[in-house]
């Protein structure tokens, strides 16, 4: 949940940042940010779930959750990032714009 609440300031905090504009492509960035946090954070939990059964502690839980999942987790959104930084800086975005 505490992602969920940190990608929307994050994600809007790095328009501000950067001088972009809100509209409907922004808008729909957004949603599509929220949906991937849930789907993440529910894919973590149910992973951490899954180690707690079978490690000898909950900081054990984690670290294995966090070398599997959570690897294959941070290189998806990394290249999720790598895409939209790639379209942002692509002279064709003209849905791009600047306040």
């Amino acid at each position: 949940v505490i992602s969920i609440w940190l990608v929307v300031p994050w994600l809007y905090g790095l328009m501000y940042v950067f001088g972009l504009a809100r509209n409907f492509v922004t808008a729909t960035i957004g949603a599509v940010t929220i949906g991937v946090a849930v789907d993440y954070s529910t894919h973590m939990t149910e992973q951490v779930r899954e180690e707690l059964a079978i490690a000898e502690s909950p900081i054990r839980a984690l670290q294995h959750a966090a070398r599997g999942t959570g690897v294959a987790l941070a290189a998806s959104a990394t290249s999720s990032m790598r895409r939209w930084r790639s379209r942002m800086s692509s002279t064709r975005s003209s849905w791009l714009i600047r306040s």
